[in-house]
């Protein structure tokens, strides 16, 4: 049990280092090409390469392509205008356009306090019932385009 005990530190210190390879290149000869339309790397003497596709890539060798992925999202602009901010017992929701636009007020909880519709570019809303707070304004139009802004009842 002694010689057990006198070991196993060695082995648990044995277990924590490990071999890491990288995949390194030693050439004479290579370079790196961009261009707006894409890159190239290359290197000479590298022999073991491949490139196999059938929708997507698989690549082998030292070169590999840097992987980027970008996704934009375009949304378009929904333009409101709410007033005051703070407010007392009542708010004005002014629109660029006329359009049929859904109207939700939430509290801090995410408890809906109120559900309307706006039919016309001009609409007042009287908040007098709610407690002082802050709460949020979800504005839907019918294209399911939405916008949210923090209102604050004084």
């Amino acid at each position: 049990m002694k010689w057990f005990s006198f070991f196993l530190p060695y082995l648990l210190a044995q277990s924590i280092f490990c071999q890491q390879l990288a995949p390194t290149l030693i050439s004479s000869a290579g370079t790196h090409l961009s261009q707006s339309v894409g890159s190239l790397e290359f290197t000479l003497g590298e022999l073991a390469i491949a490139t196999l596709g059938n929708g997507s890539i698989l690549t082998q060798g030292f070169h590999q392509p840097e992987l980027a992925v970008s996704t934009s999202i375009h949304q378009e602009e929904f333009s409101a205008l709410v007033y005051p901010n703070p407010f007392h017992n009542e708010l004005i929701v002014q629109l660029d356009k006329q359009d049929a636009i859904s109207l939700q007020l939430f509290n801090t909880l995410g408890i809906q306090v109120m559900n309307d519709k706006i039919m016309d570019t001009n609409k007042l809303l009287d908040l007098t019932r709610l407690k002082i707070g802050i709460y949020y304004l979800k504005l839907t139009r019918s294209d399911g385009i939405s916008s949210t802004l923090k209102l604050i009842k004084l």
